[in-house]
C-alpha cells in the first residue's frame, strides 16, 4: 500500500511506477477492447495493476475507472453478473467518456435477454467511441438475433466504416 509512504515517495512513485503500471493495463485493456478474452492470471494481474495505482493516484478518475472495470471483468467472467454490473457503473461513473464499461454492460443485459436495456448500452458505447467496430458488430448480432433485420443491417454497416479492412461485417451483411 502506498498510503503510508512520504509524499516525496508518492510523487517519485506517480513519475516513475504509473507510467510503467499504467502501459501494462493498457496492453491487457486493449486486448478486451480488440475482442479478446483475458485468462484468469491476466484478470487478476488486471486487477493487482489498478488497485496499485488507484492507492498511488487515489484523485486519478481514470485509475478508478479501470480498478472497477478490473474488478467487473472478473466478476462477468464468473458469471457474478450483479457484481460485475456495479463495479461497471463505479467505472462508468469515475470515467463517464470510456466506452468499455458501457460495452460490458451492454453485454451483461444482453447475457441476461434484456434486449432493451443491451441496445441502449451498445448505442451509448458506440457514442462515445463511433470508429469502435466491435460493439456494432455485437449490436447487429442482438438486433439479428430478435429478428430485427434493418436494425442489423444499420449495426452491421455502421461496423464495416468503422474498419473498412474487418470482412466480418461484410460476411455478415452478405448472410441478411
Amino acid at each position: 500500500k502506498a498510503g503510508g509512504v512520504s509524499p516525496v515517495t508518492r510523487d517519485r512513485l506517480k513519475g516513475e511506477v504509473l507510467p510503467k503500471l499504467s502501459q501494462a493495463g493498457d496492453a491487457l485493456l486493449k486486448k478486451v477492447h480488440d475482442g479478446a478474452d483475458l485468462a484468469e492470471p491476466e484478470q487478476e494481474q488486471l486487477i493487482r495493476i489498478y488497485e496499485f495505482a488507484a492507492d498511488v493516484d487515489a484523485q486519478n478518475s481514470a485509475l478508478l475507472a479501470r480498478r472497477a472495470y478490473a474488478v467487473a471483468y472478473r466478476a462477468a467472467f464468473r458469471k457474478a453478473d450483479a457484481e460485475a454490473l456495479a463495479s461497471l457503473r463505479e467505472a462508468f461513473q469515475s470515467d463517464s467518456q470510456w466506452a468499455l464499461p458501457f460495452r460490458d454492460v451492454a453485454r451483461l443485459y444482453a447475457r441476461a435477454g434484456n434486449y432493451p436495456n443491451a441496445e441502449y448500452f451498445y448505442q451509448q458505447t458506440l457514442q462515445l467511441d463511433p470508429k469502435w467496430a466491435l460493439p456494432a458488430l455485437e449490436l447487429g448480432a442482438l438486433a439479428l438475433e430478435h429478428n430485427r433485420l434493418a436494425e442489423a443491417e444499420l449495426a452491421y454497416r455502421r461496423a464495416a466504416g468503422a474498419d473498412l479492412a474487418l470482412p466480418v461485417p461484410w460476411y455478415f451483411l452478405g448472410q441478411l
